[in-house]
């Protein structure tokens, strides 16, 4: 019995079948994999257990806004705390924020050291508009 599109053991094989047999399987396994992009996203969606995709960088837990703008998921985030644990989390971050600024820095001077003049240029003209960034934010 033959079927359309298959081919028996003892059936030789032109180049052309061939590459004409490998396009029909690569466009069929694309038109699939779009399928199934399409129609799982909304599903995806739908499920409150899974974490917002914040677009470029979604890889890691930080989105835009930084802590208490919307944006930032805090590693306590699936833990369901109480509105009281919830301020003792924010005093306890709160009082740490200078030491994580004072490394940050410490460490900014580590590497600077071993940046040529052009990259160390780079390096303060970012700085430069992420403190821009931050200064606005406070107003």
């Amino acid at each position: 019995m033959n079927f359309p599109g298959f081919y028996s053991s003892t059936q030789s094989f032109k180049p052309a079948q061939i590459i004409n047999t490998m396009k029909r399987t690569t466009i069929l396994s694309a038109i699939l994999g779009l399928s199934l992009i399409t129609t799982l996203q909304p599903l995806r969606a739908a499920d409150p257990q899974q974490p917002p995709d914040h677009g470029k960088g979604a890889h890691c837990d930080r989105g835009k806004g930084g802590p208490g703008k919307g944006g930032h998921q805090h590693p306590f985030q699936d833990l369901n705390l109480t509105d009281d644990q919830k301020k003792q989390v924010k005093a306890i971050m709160e009082e740490d924020k200078p030491k994580f600024e004072a490394l940050r820095k410490e460490q900014i001077a580590k590497i600077r050291t071993i940046l040529t003049p052009e990259q160390q240029k780079v390096l303060d003209d970012k700085q430069t508009r992420h403190e821009d960034k931050q200064a606005l934010k406070k107003k």
